[in-house]
């Protein structure tokens, strides 16, 4: 903390330098976006003195700092120690676990703190990573003004939901980049629709389906693409693995890798189905189509036949999967991510 920054007039105007240190991906963006907003609506006056803030972001993977319960924090007070930062907020997408509770934000000491984007949801991360860190600020630097040297307060406690902190861990994954990291894949899969989009057998094998049957299949093809992914990748984390610091965290972590890779091979397979239905509806004339079902056909018997169309394509689109660049489709899982950051440390 300065007194009388350069250009202020006020010489009892006191200066605080926060540096906002992230891990990789969305913890950086989220820090990016929001420091210069923090720097505008920060309060400018506390415990009765006048105050002005300078916020800095830096990216330093936390994933590489061994396993102490409290890593976290390690390299936080280095740079307060270090540098000329008065404060340090970390902010991470790893979820931050005490016994059975997950920590939203936590202390390291008077000047270091840890917020962790998944205990904040999937929505509104933004908004509400700019009002978490707020609330610590305005803590942390009243407790510098007045000197108070006492035990920093005890851990902020903030059970988080599980359906909301899988969402954010899931968010943290970002599905969208896995969707579109199956770039091969689709190929395999469009090669696949293209069969069943112009052979009349799949035609009459959809036709005698009843819906409930056809729907079963593309589930069942789709759940097989999906965990033919996580196999062949490797996505699925041992409990126990010595890398991992919070083990406690371990089913919480797969259970938002297998629904990022859901979400991403539903997406994948929307996609075949569209051009499958689009492609079938260009191409079979209703006449023809009706010739060879041997009945007059509507829109069901072309939702029917492009369903099955995209089961073929669903299932060669898992055979091309295991073509797919490894770190693409990786990075879907927080235990790749890990090793990556524990290998760049």
């Amino acid at each position: 903390m300065s007194e009388a920054p350069t250009g202020d007039d006020d010489p009892d105007r006191s200066r605080f330098v926060v540096g906002l240190l992230t891990d990789p991906d969305l913890p950086h963006d989220v820090a990016r976006d929001i420091a210069p907003i923090l720097e505008r609506t920060l309060p400018d006056e506390l415990d009765g003195r006048p105050v002005s803030w300078s916020v800095v972001t830096t990216q330093d993977p936390f994933e590489s700092l061994g396993s102490s319960d409290y890593g976290l924090y390690d390299k936080a007070r280095e740079r307060v120690r270090d540098t000329d930062w008065d404060i340090a907020i970390g902010i991470t997408d790893v979820p931050i676990r005490r016994g059975r509770r997950t920590v939203l934000t936590e202390h390291g000491n008077a000047a270091v703190a840890v917020v962790s984007l998944p205990a904040l949801g999937a929505l509104n991360v933004r908004r509400r990573a700019r009002s978490v860190i707020t609330d610590l600020l305005t803590t942390m630097a009243e407790r510098l003004l007045t000197g108070d040297d006492r035990d920093p307060p005890a851990p902020q406690l903030r059970p988080a939901g599980l359906a909301r902190l899988v969402a954010g861990m899931v968010r943290a994954n970002r599905p969208w980049a896995f969707t579109t990291g199956l770039a091969r894949s689709l190929a395999g899969g469009l090669a696949g629709s293209a069969f069943g989009v112009l052979y009349p057998s799949i035609w009459t094998l959809a036709d005698s389906m009843p819906p409930w049957r056809i729907a079963v299949t593309v589930v069942g093809a789709t759940a097989v693409h999906a965990g033919w992914l996580v196999a062949a990748h490797r996505l699925w984390e041992r409990r126990g693995d010595p890398q991992r610091r919070d083990r406690p965290s371990t089913g919480l972590r797969n259970a938002s890798t297998l629904i990022t890779v859901g979400v991403g091979v539903l997406a994948y397979t929307a996609v075949l189905f569209v051009l499958s239905l689009v492609s079938l509806v260009v191409i079979v004339t209703p006449e023809y189509l009706g010739s060879q079902l041997g009945h007059p056909v509507g829109l069901p018997d072309y939702l029917g036949c492009a369903l099955m169309a995209t089961v073929i394509g669903t299932v060669a689109g898992a055979i091309g999967s295991g073509l797919e660049n490894g770190a693409a489709v990786r990075h879907a899982a927080y235990g790749h991510r890990t090793a990556e950051r524990i290998r760049a440390g």
